[in-house]
């Protein structure tokens, strides 16, 4: 019996539903944001119980789980608006990240709208269906020095560092919640390097994603109806390895999902934390 089977047993409650999980094969794979349908990874679905994380005993923290549910409303109201998530949320992201984290400083690099209520395009994403962990560290890397002067950067990476995204839904979360796996649970040895692009024929972008592959010691969880007064903060990459870090995750399927739910939208926010 795995642990989040046990859990189950104890009176917790879960539920049963598939997530999809890299299959490791030679050579590098291709996951396509866009046109989603012509990713190259090899995948492969495992029925697992998902832990309703509000219905555990356990307290969840960034910095034991390497996830954490937050109470969050922000006065952002349009995913699509670039200018509006940097003049609008990036300040408000910031400042909450450094008071959750204790950083000294906090740099948003990136952001992704999920606006499911229209078909993906280059600026709209659909649901990131396949468990994952954002970028490796190189990527992280280069996004700093691509932010900020040559000098600076060195400066900063040379003390502690890691890296956070921020799961902010816009409207309540009626379908395709988030699932994520205990940090603790997530191993090396699981993560699979991946190339990313936007559709095929065009160039590759400057980052690598790392797929999860499936081992039974994962615990998964996740919080149903989130509302626009919540958010998850999810940790990435940690410069100490010996915290919690690589907190996968991935959007699945909800059987409890009426059958009339409300498209999703939420805004996935990446930040690098210095401390």
């Amino acid at each position: 019996m795995n642990s989040n089977q046990k859990a189950m047993a104890e009176g917790t409650e879960c539920v049963s539903a598939n997530l999809r999980f890299t299959v490791p094969q030679d050579g590098r794979q291709i996951v396509y944001l866009v046109d989603y349908q012509s990713t190259t990874v090899r995948l492969e679905s495992h029925t697992i119980e998902i832990v309703n994380g509000r219905s555990s005993h356990e307290a969840f923290s960034i910095e034991t789980n390497g996830f954490e549910l937050i109470k969050y409303t922000s006065e952002l109201t349009d995913v699509r608006s670039s200018e509006a998530v940097n003049r609008v949320f990036r300040p408000e992201a910031e400042k909450l990240l450094k008071r959750l984290t204790g950083a000294s400083r906090v740099l948003m690099f990136h952001h992704l709208a999920r606006d499911m209520r229209e078909e993906p395009s280059d600026d709209n994403l659909g649901a990131a269906l396949n468990a994952h962990v954002d970028h490796d560290q190189a990527t992280y890397e280069h996004n700093i020095r691509r932010c900020l002067p040559a000098g600076e950067a060195d400066a900063l990476l040379s003390r502690r560092w890691a890296a956070f995204n921020i799961w902010k839904p816009i409207a309540p979360v009626e379908k395709f919640p988030l699932a994520v796996c205990d940090a603790r649970t997530v191993f090396a040895d699981d993560l699979i390097p991946t190339d990313v692009g936007t559709r095929p024929g065009e160039p590759l972008l400057p980052k690598t994603g790392l797929g999860l592959v499936f081992n039974p010691k994962q615990r998964w969880f996740y919080f149903p109806d989130m509302t626009a007064k919540e958010a998850l903060i999810l940790k990435m990459w940690d410069s100490e390895s010996d915290r919690p870090q690589w907190a996968a995750h991935s959007a699945f399927e909800d059987p409890n999902s009426k059958k009339d739910a409300n498209p999703r939208v939420s805004l996935d926010a990446r930040f690098i934390a210095f401390y």
